[in-house]
């Protein structure tokens, strides 16, 4: 094999590890991978103040046709 194949091979592996590594975002790093069916495996939702469970509410109201 020659010095320009051996070269353009190593080129290529180290692009095609950057590409792999910079796509492993860490946001997504902890995600639930497997599904529980029926069953929500996600985090918990934060609870809604009063205040803004009533805007909401009013929000459906208005939303209902007459």
């Amino acid at each position: 094999m020659s010095l320009f194949f051996r070269r353009m091979i190593a080129l290529l592996a180290v692009v095609g590890v950057g590409l792999v590594t910079a796509a492993c975002r860490e946001n997504e790093q902890g995600r639930v991978l497997i599904d529980k069916k029926g069953t929500y495996l996600g985090s918990e939702d934060e609870p809604l103040d009063p205040a803004r469970s009533d805007e909401l509410m009013l929000r459906v109201h208005q939303q209902r046709s007459p």
